[in-house]
């Protein structure tokens, strides 16, 4: 291998690049953790008809926590556990209940405020589940 061919490397598959050019100007986004490169517990936020928010979303979360809804089996807080039931109940009014194929009542702006509260319930969640979980929001 020549030394031009040992200074470059291909980044994401899309372009060679010098590659102390690119250590040169890079930044890094994240600060180095313990859990960097394991593999998380991937918890997805996902409301369902009638009840259940939190859902493993990998096979070492469903290896962990089973299937079906598991907000009761993490270590979340009574203030995160009310909000999941309180945004589970307003889920529930976005359905049209005597016939549910049909459209239901909530217009644009009610799924922007729902999408808002999940957004920061999400945060809530993630901070109180620390590094060890990956959560994220699946949207109706």
């Amino acid at each position: 291998m020549t030394e031009i061919e040992e200074t470059l490397r291909p980044v994401a598959g899309l372009a060679w690049i010098s590659l102390p050019a690119y250590c040169a100007h890079h930044v890094p986004t994240k600060k180095w953790s313990p859990m960097m490169g394991a593999e998380r517990y991937r918890v997805r936020l996902m409301f369902e008809w009638g009840g259940g928010c939190l859902w493993c979303g990998n096979n070492i979360a469903r290896d962990k926590f089973s299937v079906g809804p598991i907000e009761e089996r993490l270590p979340l807080s009574n203030e995160v556990q009310a909000m999941l039931n309180e945004l589970s109940q307003w889920h529930d009014t976005s359905l049209n209940w005597d016939y549910p194929p049909d459209p239901g009542p909530w217009s644009a702006d009610d799924y922007a405020r729902f999408d808002e509260a999940a957004a920061k319930l999400l945060k809530s969640i993630q901070q109180e589940l620390g590094e060890e979980f990956e959560v994220m929001y699946e949207k109706l």
